[in-house]
This record gives structure tokens, C-alpha cells and sequence, in this order.
């Protein structure tokens, strides 16, 4: 198996990313984040890798995903 292209894409899924912010649906933009996970993965960023496959958790279950500081608090009143 070839390496990834990840300079390739980078500039694809920045393309994608800015029409699926426009016009994407919410599985388009859930795919795009998946995408975006890897690319990260693949370039060495892995704590942007993580952030992002946290995120996709939380928004594809509705729950905070395992780890995230911020579920633990609780919701302020106010």
C-alpha cells in the first residue's frame, strides 16, 4: 500500500469543508469530521486527531464523549 497523500488531502477535505459548511448535511458533515480525524492522525497531530474523534462521538451519540473535562460539570442556571 502507497503512503496517504496527505498533502492532497488537506487541500480536498479544506475544499470540502468549506462547502459543507454552507450546504452539507449533518451526516456530510459527520463524515467530513471521520476525514479530518484521520488526515490528523496521518500528519502526526494526534491530540487534533483526538479532539476531533471526541467530538465526532459526542455529536453522533448526543452524550460527552469519555474523557471530555466538560462533562462532568454540571449545567449553571444561569
Amino acid at each position: 500500500m502507497s503512503p496517504p497523500r496527505v498533502a492532497a488531502a488537506d487541500r480536498w477535505l479544506g475544499e470540502a469543508a468549506g462547502v459543507l459548511g454552507l450546504i452539507g448535511t449533518p451526516l456530510q458533515i459527520q463524515e467530513l469530521r471521520a476525514l479530518q480525524a484521520h488526515l490528523a492522525f496521518h500528519k502526526g497531530r494526534l491530540d487534533d486527531a483526538r479532539a476531533l474523534s471526541h467530538a465526532l462521538l459526542q455529536a453522533s451519540t448526543g452524550a460527552p464523549a469519555q474523557g471530555d473535562p466538560g462533562g462532568s460539570r454540571p449545567e449553571s442556571g444561569g
